[in-house]
């Protein structure tokens, strides 16, 4: 159903087609431009202006939206608002970070010497610097967010004003559409009627003529309906585009408003997690210190009672040490009877070898006298006989 402010024939339930048509091109604007059959070029640039004035709009804004449609947030800022977490970690690593002795005495000489190198190192490195790198980051996407929410309005207010400009001539258009359609209806009427007309055979060439003109005006008035309603979906086609864009603008102005302030409390209370839990770790080990050094005395305590314990029940000498010295004593004096009565008995028996040995040895001497007086005697002669001998020698 087409929506006008003049009389619409397919609204004209009560009328018929013909009277619909009649009222339509009744209820016209004076000086409105009606279809001229038997002129071309009528025919050729029917609706023209319109369609003309209406793309000549759409044309001249095509390009102010493209040149506002700049962004520049980058992946990396969007990044930094979930990644502070993990900027912490980086904190930490780095305070913990133990340095040789004559590096950090290195460091602390040149700082007392002037050098602020490493305090710039250390206070960037610290939660305080953190978090204000943190929320200067929410800051220019704050800022991102503003200069976006205006680009979107002016988007929003941009198609407004297309769709503000267009109406008029949309409306004209379509006025231009029916009156075009009613025309025709009244041009097929004429034509009926020549074609039953007496004298219809005589009008054959002028009925052709007429009959291909309708068809040419048709094929017309079918191609500016179809324009029409291409231009009608453009501008619902805006109409979504201001709808999602307006959503946009409240999620921006939402974020700005709502969000950024959460994020920058989310951040503190990401600092404040990491020093509760720091507090609480020295806490625990400071706790398992304690423990441990009560357990240690305990212990000590423990091995001292059991070792007096034990000095009250065992100590001085012991029975078991009396009779161990008691049994080595008589071990010994045993031993030394038996070495006794061994050494007693040896000697009696060596005794005895060597009486037999002397009794031996006397007889071996009586024995040997005697031969050695037999030889005495032997031996007496003859150097008796060889001096005899050795004179005569001599004397010769």
């Amino acid at each position: 159903m087409k929506d006008k402010s003049f009389i619409n024939i397919n609204d004209a339930k009560e009328l018929s087609v013909r009277d619909a048509h009649l009222a339509v091109i009744d209820n016209l604007p004076d000086g409105f431009e009606r279809v001229d059959f038997e002129n071309p070029e009528s025919i050729l640039y029917y609706g023209h202006d319109d369609k003309q004035a209406i793309s000549d709009i759409l044309v001249s804004t095509a390009g102010l939206s493209i040149k506002q449609a700049q962004y520049s947030l980058s992946d990396e800022k969007i990044e930094k608002l979930y990644s502070f977490d993990d900027e912490l970690n980086e904190s930490d690593k780095k305070s913990s970070k133990k340095e040789l002795a004559i590096v950090a005495r290195g460091k602390e000489l040149l700082t007392r010497l002037g050098v602020k190198k490493f305090e710039r190192e250390k206070e960037q490195n610290s939660y305080g610097a953190r978090y204000e790198a943190y929320c200067n980051n929410i800051e220019e996407v704050c800022n991102y967010m503003e200069e976006q929410m205006q680009y979107s309005l002016n988007d929003i207010n941009l198609r407004q004003q297309i769709a503000y400009e267009m109406k008029p001539y949309m409306e004209h258009l379509q006025m231009t559409i029916q009156a075009g359609e009613a025309d025709y209806y009244l041009f097929l009427e004429e034509i009926e009627k020549l074609k039953n007309a007496p004298n219809a055979a005589e009008l054959a060439d002028e009925i052709k003529k007429k009959e291909m003109i309708a068809n040419v005006f048709n094929g017309k008035l079918d191609k500016l309906r179809k324009v029409f309603v291409s231009y009608k979906q453009h501008l619902l086609v805006y109409a979504e585009q201001q709808n999602n864009e307006m959503n946009i603008v409240l999620e921006q102005q939402s974020y700005i408003e709502d969000q950024q302030p959460i994020l920058r409390a989310q951040g503190s209370s990401m600092i404040f997690n990491r020093q509760q839990a720091k507090r609480a770790s020295d806490l625990e080990k400071l706790n398992e210190a304690t423990n441990k050094a009560y357990t240690a005395n305990a212990i000590a305590i423990t091995k001292n009672a059991d070792a007096v314990a034990n000095l009250m029940v065992n100590g001085g000498l012991s029975i078991e040490s009396v009779q161990a010295l008691q049994s080595a004593l008589e071990y010994g004096i045993q031993v030394f009877r038996n070495a006794q009565q061994e050494k007693s008995a040896r000697i009696a028996s060596d005794q005895k070898v060597i009486d037999e040995v002397l009794a031996t040895s006397e007889e071996y001497d009586r024995e040997l006298q005697s031969i050695n007086e037999v030889l005495e005697g032997i031996n007496g002669t003859k150097s008796h006989r060889r001096g005899k001998t050795y004179a005569k020698r001599y004397k010769s």
